[in-house]
């Protein structure tokens, strides 16, 4: 937690050998992007995601693309191993709350707030943890939630 992972950490590099660098940061030159982390913990569950043609494939749209494409459950409720889609609300920055954010849920508790794991939150490359209570996630952060299971 708080280690930051910048693109020559050997757990970087093995990460998008593991994805096959699905989002190009390895040959962009990134930090460990959010998008990666993800892939790589859905992959960890034995499911290879079926990406469609859409770009960009930014986090928090992956809801959005997969909706669209009519590939994996989304919903508005959190689930353990599931992708959640931070759709706005996460920086005061327009072009960063265009983007968004996609983090991994860990855990879901009976007050219907969240654990999550991530990766460039808060800053470029770090690995966090962190427990999102419910009115953060549904209100300021407007989640959705890609069920890959």
């Amino acid at each position: 937690i708080g280690k930051s992972n910048t693109v020559n950490e050997a757990n970087t590099i093995k990460l998008r050998l593991i994805i096959k660098d699905e989002f190009g940061g390895g040959i962009n030159k990134r930090d460990l992007q959010c998008t990666e982390y993800v892939e790589y913990r859905i992959q960890r569950l034995g499911v290879s995601i079926t990406w469609p043609v859409d770009r960009p494939r930014n986090g928090g749209k992956w809801a959005d693309i997969f909706a669209r494409n009519a590939l994996y459950s989304i919903s508005d409720m959190p689930m353990e191993k599931c992708a959640v889609c931070l759709t706005t609300g996460i920086s005061t920055d327009p072009a960063i709350n265009e983007v968004g954010h996609v983090a991994y849920v860990e855990e879901v508790f009976p007050d219907g707030s969240i654990k999550v794991s991530e990766a460039n939150w808060p800053n470029s490359g770090i690995y966090s943890e962190r427990i999102l209570p419910k009115s953060k996630w549904q209100n300021q952060y407007k989640c959705r939630f890609v069920d890959f299971l």
